[in-house]
């Protein structure tokens, strides 16, 4: 019986031991670091674009920020409507849905803008190399795979632009 409790106190004290030492896990990466295949395409900029992309990513990003953030507080409003009575002024759910419409119109206005500034930054010898890449690796499916915000982008679905940081 002592045999059985001091063996299982031994494990006791052992087990956390390896555990705590082993290495943490890494956590998972959100966007491809530049160099790597999936997001060649900062590697065909030059330090001068790479500022200027930046810039404009940063504040691409924030506005973004802010809108999803709106929108989200719009469909809480919107499912908040819709479970306070059992039938919900349609005035104000319809309010609600336009804004909702309106600010995910936004988004993409926001993200072709944000190609667009992107296609201005580079040459064409450098959107010939774009153009390389995308048939180096093919888009999948968009159903399976869309960018972060919903939204397919110029860039390989690896990299969002996100990655010129």
């Amino acid at each position: 019986m002592k045999n059985k409790f001091a063996f299982v106190w031994l494990l006791s004290m052992i087990i956390p031991g390896l555990l705590l030492a082993q290495e943490p896990p890494k956590p998972k990466q959100m966007h491809m670091k530049m160099g790597e295949k999936g997001c060649a395409i900062a590697a065909i900029l030059d330090q001068n674009q790479q500022q200027k992309w930046e810039v404009l990513r940063v504040n691409f990003q924030k506005e973004r920020n802010e809108i999803m953030a709106k929108l989200k507080n719009a469909r809480l409003d919107l499912q908040q409507l819709m479970k306070s009575q059992r039938l919900p002024d349609e005035g104000m759910v319809s309010k609600k849905l336009d804004e909702i419409g309106k600010l995910t119109d936004q988004l993409r206005r926001n993200a072709h803008a944000q190609k667009m500034e992107f296609r201005k930054l580079i040459t064409d010898e450098q959107w010939q190399k774009v153009q390389e890449l995308r048939k180096e690796k093919p888009m999948r499916h968009q159903g399976m795979r869309m960018r972060h915000d919903g939204f397919p982008g110029d860039f390989p679905e690896d990299c969002s632009g996100d990655c010129l940081h």
